[in-house]
């Protein structure tokens, strides 16, 4: 009895800060201990004896444990308990697979969560008639597309392995969020297209008009010398590119023009 006050003093704040649904304390021979469980959960009959057995033995897993007459599914897992001595037996410590306990996982994401158990749903995040037959997609399927209440969804199964059963749970997508997430993106996609285009526009005006400028200069240079048959201008060279060549071949012409002015001039 000491040992059971102990072992109560212990584990009930365990329970209470974790808000576990079951814990069990068993020795060695599977005899249990200590046993806590949730109030809706106190009158029923565990099929836990695979359980038990494994964690008695000092095993270290995790397994689903099903209600008898019930459609309660627990996720158990099992420690063992030691001491110098050896081995004193094992710790279990079960939640119950329900609404809730879905809505936790699916907090702050869009997706619902479906959980089957013998082609039975055991839990959903998601009003849904739970008499219907409803055949959740395959495992093995990439992705599928399905109707609940007029909503389509992509739905995913995966099927999560205990230590000798398994829960099936089916991942849904609303397509409405994915075509607004796609909306979205063309929308980006747009945005960006025009201010490509924008840039490209701007360093093609930018390009044209650090190119022509220098050109219009030497022509304006060219047709000044013509007109006022001035050859002391001289075009101004300010590039070493092509423009710059032609800006000293004009230079050039002048100079040699006005030399043989001057020339018959004399």
């Amino acid at each position: 009895n000491s040992d059971r006050r102990t072992l109560l003093k212990t584990l009930l704040p365990l329970k209470s800060e974790l808000g576990l649904d079951w814990v069990e304390v068993v020795n060695t021979q599977g005899k249990s201990l200590v046993n806590l469980r949730n109030s809706e959960l106190d009158q029923t009959r565990f099929l836990d004896e695979a359980v038990v057995n494994s964690a008695s033995r000092g095993a270290s897993f995790s397994d689903f444990v099903d209600v008898a007459e019930s459609s309660h599914v627990l996720l158990a897992m099992a420690y063992p308990l030691k001491s110098s001595s050896g081995l004193l037996g094992g710790l279990i410590v079960g939640h119950v697979v329900d609404d809730d306990f879905l809505n936790k996982i699916a907090t702050g994401s869009s997706k619902h969560l479906i959980a089957f158990r013998s082609n039975r749903i055991v839990a959903a995040t998601l009003p849904i008639n739970r008499e219907e037959a409803w055949t959740p997609p395959s495992p093995e399927q990439a992705f599928a597309r399905i109707q609940i209440d007029r909503q389509i969804y992509l739905a995913k199964s995966f099927v999560f392995t205990g230590a000798s059963q398994s829960l099936l749970t089916t991942v849904l997508y609303p397509i409405s969020i994915l075509e607004a997430a796609k909306l979205q993106l063309w929308i980006r996609l747009i945005f960006l297209f025009l201010l490509v285009g924008i840039i490209v526009a701007g360093i093609g005006t930018w390009i044209s008009r650090t190119i022509t400028r220098p050109l219009r200069t030497v022509t304006l240079i060219a047709q000044q010398v013509t007109q006022e048959a001035n050859f002391d201008l001289q075009a101004p060279v300010t590039t070493q590119d092509e423009v710059g060549i032609v800006s000293l071949s004009l230079n050039q012409l002048i100079r040699q023009v006005k030399s043989l002015l001057q020339e018959q001039q004399e």
